[in-house]
């Protein structure tokens, strides 16, 4: 079986959105068993384990496990991005292929860019409008509201946004 780390913004947040959010692991299959110390099974055998990276002692829970496949969710709100990053490509190297799969709104942090720009790295972005499961009401809601802003370039749009507002150079 795989062994699979999700990691977010804190560890609260890795279990409401990682495991049990709209787009969590368990509305996909909802036979995975998720236990309070952030330990998930599969029926297949997988194993999962859960991380946040609010504080120093977060990081240091991701020394040691090994992975396979790692999901970074929210990665540019990561408050020790740097630490964090260096404990995943360490205990990332389970199989024939270690993964990392980053779901993340753009921010301009000068890690996820050097992420995005190493060789393998594969960049997929996304628009607000392009997903076919949020309500049209809805969109059109947010594009009244935010459209045409620097919020809803970055939120709405996916821009990567490096400017500095009210920089004079």
């Amino acid at each position: 079986g795989h062994r699979i780390a999700g990691i977010a913004p804190t560890l609260g947040s890795a279990r409401e959105v990682c495991i049990e959010g709209e787009t969590g692991l368990r509305r996909g299959n909802p036979r995975i068993r998720f236990k309070t110390n952030g330990t998930l099974f599969w029926p297949n055998g997988s194993r999962g384990q859960i991380f946040g990276t609010f504080t120093h002692e977060d990081i240091q829970r991701m020394r040691g496990p090994q992975h396979c496949l790692t999901w970074c969710e929210e990665m540019a709100t990561w408050r020790y991005l740097d630490a964090a990053w260096d404990q995943i490509r360490v205990g990332n190297r389970l199989g024939a292929h270690p993964r990392v799969i980053i779901t993340s709104t753009p921010a301009p942090r000068k890690r996820l860019r050097e992420i995005a720009a190493e060789a393998g790295t594969v960049v997929v972005w996304a628009k607000t409008s392009d997903n076919p499961h949020l309500p049209q009401a809805k969109r059109d809601e947010l594009q009244a509201r935010y459209g045409g802003t620097r919020f809803g370039r970055q939120e709405l749009d996916a821009e990567d946004l490096d400017d500095v507002p009210g920089a004079l150079w």
